[in-house]
């Protein structure tokens, strides 16, 4: 399946281990190591989803981190139906041999893991919650891999490996993808300041507690009459 879907073997032992610079197949790259990362989120969707469902917070408050990530989410899938686009064009002019099919099927994965991405991000703001440890991993997992692809295009553009058709155009959007991912990994390891959550949650302990100590005086009080 990989020769059909990447045109090269999911694992090549002598590009990656027998050569002056050990490096992954594009096929790896995008299936194992992008494709990863954006499978872990949408594994992880059923968790999320009853994760939220027992939240009883509301609040619905914008916040500036909030509206940075959101904002960063757009950039990068803007960037991925760029490289979409590139793809498209070329395999248009120049026929379907020109690149493999991963070069289309990568982005457009990606597009819709940051859609998703956006939405996580939106229900944390619904429900006032701080920090999300799935999202954390998430982009750093996506930082990781998306290190290793970055390598791999540098390589290739300064002609250490054999380049691709896209791979000029690739590696001038993937300079601009990789520090957005970089920064939405630093943002998701801060809390985002909901301090109403606390207050909210603090009036709703004080309220059932101090009926349950009435209640408890009141008993004990007619204990004392009988």
């Amino acid at each position: 399946m990989s020769n059909y879907v990447c045109k090269e073997p999911l694992w090549n032992r002598t590009y990656s281990w027998d050569s002056p610079h050990p490096d992954f197949t594009n096929c790896f790259e995008q299936i194992v190591l992008i494709g990863g990362s954006c499978a872990f989120l949408w594994v992880l969707l059923p968790w999320q989803i009853y994760a939220v469902l027992s939240d009883s917070g509301r609040l619905g408050r914008w916040t500036r981190m909030t509206i940075a990530k959101q904002t960063l989410c757009v950039i990068l899938a803007i960037l991925e139906l760029m490289d979409l686009g590139y793809t498209a064009q070329i395999l248009v002019h120049f026929g379907g041999d020109a690149l493999p099919s991963i070069n289309m099927i990568a982005p457009l994965i990606q597009v819709f893991t940051f859609l998703l991405a956006m939405i996580y991000i939106d229900l944390d703001r619904r429900k006032g919650r701080p920090s999300n440890p799935v999202m954390s991993l998430f982009w750093l997992l996506l930082a990781v891999s998306s290190g290793i692809v970055l390598r791999t295009k540098v390589l290739k553009a300064v002609g250490v490996e054999p380049k691709d058709a896209d791979d000029i155009f690739g590696l001038f959007t993937f300079e601009l993808y990789f520090p957005l991912v970089i920064a939405q990994l630093l943002l998701s390891c801060f809390a985002d300041d909901y301090p109403e959550r606390f207050e909210n949650w603090t009036k709703v302990w004080t309220q059932k507690n101090t009926t349950k100590l009435i209640i408890i005086i009141i008993t004990n009080f007619n204990l004392l009459f009988i």
